[in-house]
């Protein structure tokens, strides 16, 4: 208590004119989107980015949550065309074990993993572990909508 930390940011110049085109020339889609990251921050802009391409989002910070979210989603017949997970979510279930208990629950589940680190083999051989693509952190929202339109198609 009483103690802080400083943090710096540097980000790279550019001009707004640029940086709007960018996003408005990226293909959005439509479909409910499960995100799974612990980090607060990390989910709730990755769900504004995604609800701003057209997507509906259902967030989670960890897998015992989104497990819970996804059969509710099924129970409703409320389809989840995709889930994005983190890999690593510390005192709790990542993506790898979430992707398992999410296979089991719907078979044809389209699966992303996300990760901060990219020396890990589930990230070099994602397909493997039942994913249908990977994202290492930090990413770019053009990347985003790439590896998504991939996945899952076209809006």
């Amino acid at each position: 208590m009483g103690v802080g930390s400083t943090f710096t940011f540097y980000l790279p110049a550019a001009k707004a004119t640029e940086a709007a085109h960018s996003v408005e020339s990226l293909q959005g889609g439509s479909g409910k989107i499960l995100i799974m990251d612990d980090n607060d921050v990390i989910r709730d802009a990755l769900a504004l980015l995604l609800d701003h391409l057209g997507y509906t989002i259902i967030t989670s910070p960890d897998g015992e949550s989104a497990i819970r979210k996804f059969e509710a989603a099924m129970k409703s017949d409320v389809n989840i065309d995709l889930a994005i997970l983190d890999l690593t979510i510390p005192n709790g279930m990542g993506g790898k074990e979430t992707a398992v208990r999410l296979r089991e629950l719907d078979p044809s589940v389209k699966m992303i993993v996300a990760s901060g680190y990219a020396d890990e083999a589930i990230m070099a051989d994602y397909e493997k572990y039942g994913f249908q693509g990977a994202l290492a952190k930090p990413f770019e929202l053009a990347e985003l909508a790439t590896v998504i339109s991939a996945v899952i198609g076209p809006g």
